[in-house]
């Protein structure tokens, strides 16, 4: 049994591939240039991972060779590539539209190709689907399972995260689509993930750099700040990469999990619970970093300040997600160790 996944190079689909490799599957990776190919194949050092190359997911059949080649072997795809362009001064060019389009290329290829072979199908997708940025902060509203932010392009247009939040929905509303189709024909299972800021050490030391992907980033500059002014004011929700991956690979094997969206979110924080943990747990960070208030952390003052609710999730899954606590330690200690062996 071979399983497909897009977004190979990523941070999350490290983290996947390396679930995957654990439990001896064999792992299709796809990855935008040969040098990231070699580079993957090279970390992993895995003969049960395959690399190939898509340079443009936009382009119509971008996968179709994919499924021509190794059709007969993937019996599930893992969707995780999407265009991140923070920095993007056009929304719809640079994140609706490559979103949308890259999912709809992958789906048409299984249709044409793998609808014979492939048995479930797993989309990463995100809280920020679910969140309606407008509504965020007013008494009691919380998003679930069955939320959807709106997809306006007048909502869109509000800020990066709408943008994100619309280009995922719109994605993930293809792959229900899809669904439906199947379920009609092949019955191929599909599944989407909602994970909030992704926390936890990165799949290789190698890949530890003086700034981490932009969930990490959250902790790591916590790590390297000389006072709270360094730090960038964040409150959100979080979960540890390593329950993320883990529920992918679930959701493939699981068919109690088809259909379902899985919103992973284990709580929420604050920068200043980051910085309790690192005051706490690491004494070489003591003094170094800013101590803050330690009062005013989320977990100090058992504030519930989540707004999402996965209690349908959770109960699903069967298991709880990690706290903070480990996502804070895990990423910390691969930065410190990896920070030591190169002074």
């Amino acid at each position: 049994m071979s399983v497909l996944i897009t977004g190979g190079t990523g941070f999350l689909g490290n983290h996947i591939i390396h679930e995957l490799l654990s439990k001896e599957y064999s792992v299709v990776a796809t990855t935008r240039t040969s040098e990231k190919a070699d580079a993957l194949r090279r970390k992993f050092n895995n003969n049960n991972l395959t690399t190939v190359v898509v340079e443009d997911p936009v382009h119509e059949g971008a996968y179709n060779d994919i499924f021509k080649t190794h059709g007969a072997e993937i019996t599930g795809v893992i969707h995780t590539a999407f265009p991140l362009k923070i920095e993007s001064s056009n929304f719809k060019k640079d994140i609706i539209d490559p979103a949308v389009e890259g999912m709809v290329n992958l789906l048409k290829a299984i249709e044409r190709y793998g609808s014979d072979t492939v048995k479930s199908v797993v989309l990463t997708s995100g809280t920020l689907v679910m969140i309606d940025m407008n509504k965020v902060g007013k008494d009691g509203v919380k998003f679930n399972e069955d939320s959807w932010c709106p997809s306006s392009d007048e909502y869109a247009q509000q800020n990066v995260f709408c943008a994100l939040g619309v280009a995922k929905k719109l994605a993930e509303m293809e792959g229900w689509n899809f669904y439906k189709r199947q379920k009609q024909t092949s019955n191929i299972r599909f599944t989407s993930v909602l994970p909030s800021y992704i926390f936890g050490p990165q799949t290789f030391d190698t890949d530890v750099h003086e700034h981490l992907n932009i969930s990490n980033e959250v902790i790591n500059q916590s790590m390297h700040a000389k006072k709270i002014g360094d730090i960038t004011p964040l409150q959100s929700e979080f979960v540890h990469a390593a329950d993320v991956a883990k529920v992918h690979v679930l959701a493939l094997e699981r068919a109690d999990l088809t259909g379902h969206r899985l919103v992973l979110s284990s709580g929420s924080f604050n920068n200043q619970d980051i910085l309790n943990v690192l005051n706490e747990d690491f004494p070489s960070l003591r003094g170094k970093i800013p101590l803050g208030d330690p009062m005013a952390g989320i977990a100090k003052t058992q504030t519930d300040n989540r707004i999402t609710e996965n209690s349908a999730t959770l109960e699903l899954l069967g298991f709880s997600l990690k706290t903070l606590k480990q996502c804070v330690d895990d990423t910390a200690a691969q930065v410190l160790r990896v920070e030591e062996r190169r002074e």
